[in-house]
């Protein structure tokens, strides 16, 4: 996938998250994800292995979101069953392509990207994003000290089906001309950019697992319309 430049003003992506999971010990940040804040201040929509350590749920405490400037505690994580972590890239891994739904203790004031879909109306969504269609993969980055932030955006188009390895579990894969995703994408939003700044970026996926391919795999939100249904309430 192509690296565009990092942008440093992160207002350029307002709905974007990072989550973390810190030493019970310590107090240090050990992990971390990208998610993205959805339809209201509440709720940030990641993957699940982002609230996993070792196959094992993350105890509330431990988990942080940083959006917009704020620090937000996880006052409850609503989770896709089945296995989340991938162990080995290099062969078939474990399933990675489930969701969580992040509710924060406090909400946010960013602005939240929109779902492809009414979450409340129970009408069928329509598949997004189509072959072709030109998608974003965003990701909020941290120093290895962990006291500055930065955007990186990828841009892709997304892949007619049957020219993907069948091993891959997620449910549809884009490239660009070279380059990777970083691993701080893993749970990040991939998103339909908005024409002008007064209409939401739509968030057509979710990075399940991210690593250094020309060609990732990504879970489609409309395919988990059901769990997000039960999910976003």
């Amino acid at each position: 996938m192509e690296i565009l430049p990092d942008r440093p003003e992160l207002q350029a992506f307002p709905y974007l998250a990072l989550v973390t999971r810190t030493d019970p010990t310590s107090g240090n940040v050990t992990d971390t994800c990208a998610g993205a804040l959805v339809e209201n201040g509440w709720r940030v929509l990641t993957a699940r292995q982002c609230t996993q350590f070792n196959g094992t749920d993350t105890p509330l405490e431990q988990l942080k979101v940083y959006i917009g400037g704020v620090w937000h505690d996880v006052a409850k994580v609503v989770a896709e069953s089945g296995p989340a972590n991938a162990s080995n890239w290099a062969n078939p891994p474990v399933p990675s392509n489930n969701l969580a739904v992040l509710m924060l203790m406090s909400e946010s004031g960013a602005s939240p990207a929109k779902l492809p879909f009414d979450y409340t109306s129970g009408s069928p969504a329509t598949p997004a994003p189509a072959e072709n269609d030109q998608v974003w993969a965003v990701a909020l980055g941290v120093t290895e000290t962990f006291d500055a932030k930065y955007t990186t955006y990828y841009g892709m188009e997304v892949r007619p089906a049957g020219t993907c390895a069948a091993k891959f579990t997620d449910t549809f894969c884009a490239s660009g001309t070279g380059g990777l995703v970083a691993q701080a994408a893993t749970g990040g939003p991939i998103v339909s950019v908005a024409s002008d700044a007064q209409t939401p970026d739509v968030l057509v996926g979710v990075v399940g697992w991210s690593q250094e391919i020309n060609a990732a795999y990504f879970m489609r939100v409309t395919d988990k319309q059901a769990f997000l249904e039960q999910a976003m309430p």
